[in-house]
């Protein structure tokens, strides 16, 4: 829990802040739906994201198999990717500057109160395997809701793609113009995705 809850913050769902607002805030908006700068839309080989990107016969089924990887990535998220990049000081092909001083202590200390409410406290009341199976559906629940939201934004035919483009990333980002805007109508949504436009 890097920042505060409600500013554009994952650390209540076990991801670090200080990486969510380079990879996503910085970079994703910046180059949204741009093949080869995009992060976002660059699942390698497993699966084809942008009209730009080589496809592969196992293609034709992403439409089955990706709903499984999906529910994954919260896991990725929470136990390889926040790491990966501190450590390396890149995201994707593109460089940042790694936390130090106080974002480096606010960084594990968001990641040992995610551990621990993930897995410490519930220890002390049951047993490792039910906490395992616990934390893998609720985190591959995570996974699938958070790709469904952020694909509706970004790979449906309103979207549009765009290959290449300066690496200079910005923020605030000039413009949206590659990625669709979802309007939400149904009130069950609403309600579980506050925060996102509403029709």
């Amino acid at each position: 829990m890097d920042q505060p809850i409600g500013r554009d913050d994952p650390g209540s769902a076990g991801g670090s802040s200080y990486i969510w607002a380079r990879k996503h805030n910085s970079i994703h908006h910046s180059l949204t739906n741009i093949t080869g700068q995009d992060d976002d839309i660059d699942v390698g080989f497993l699966g084809r994201l942008s009209p730009h990107q080589r496809r592969l016969r196992v293609h034709r089924f992403q439409h089955l198999y990706l709903w499984v990887l999906y529910g994954f990535l919260a896991i990725k998220w929470h136990l390889v990717d926040d790491f990966r990049d501190v450590l390396t000081g890149r995201i994707g092909q593109h460089r940042f500057p790694r936390p130090r001083g106080r974002d480096l202590v606010m960084f594990l200390g968001g990641k040992a109160v995610f551990f621990t409410l993930a897995f410490g406290l519930p220890l002390l009341l049951h047993p490792w395997w039910i906490v395992l199976t616990f934390y893998g559906l609720v985190s591959f629940v995570e996974g699938v809701v958070l790709s469904v939201v952020f694909q509706l934004a970004h790979c449906v035919e309103e979207a549009s793609f765009r290959y290449r483009a300066p690496i200079r990333v910005v923020w605030p980002p000039p413009g949206r113009s590659t990625r669709s805007r979802p309007q939400w109508t149904s009130p069950r949504a609403i309600g579980c995705f506050p925060g996102l436009p509403v029709a």
